[in-house]
């Protein structure tokens, strides 16, 4: 059981690691392409955020996961995705840390 526990921290650390790497990919190599291909959204826009939502999930949670995934089958000797959830938790908090997904969640949320 606690070899487990130590394979999910591990993986988690692999997956930290790779979303930090896309999260500096984005912000600092390609910032201009990145917004470009991203579009602007407006908060009151909510047909703008449908079309921001799926390309929004490929950049920041699906991408960034099918480039950790094999570096965790890679170097975990017994990694079986066991705690799949848990290990996409880095690609989620950078999806919700960006502004045009933190500017969706405050406009549709009555704060």
């Amino acid at each position: 059981m606690s070899g487990t526990v130590v394979t999910t921290a591990e993986a988690l650390a692999i997956h930290t690691m790779v979303m930090l790497g896309f999260r500096y990919l984005y912000s600092r190599r390609i910032p201009a392409a990145f917004d470009r291909i991203m579009g602007s959204v407006t908060p009151p826009d909510l047909a703008a955020y449908l079309r921001f939502a799926p390309k929004a999930l490929v950049a920041f949670v699906l991408l960034p996961s099918l480039v950790a995934a094999p570096l965790c089958l890679a170097l975990l000797s017994d990694w079986s995705y066991g705690g799949q959830q848990l290990v996409l938790l880095p690609h989620w908090l950078h999806l919700m840390s960006d502004k045009r997904m933190l500017g969706f969640v405050r406009a549709t949320l009555p704060l």
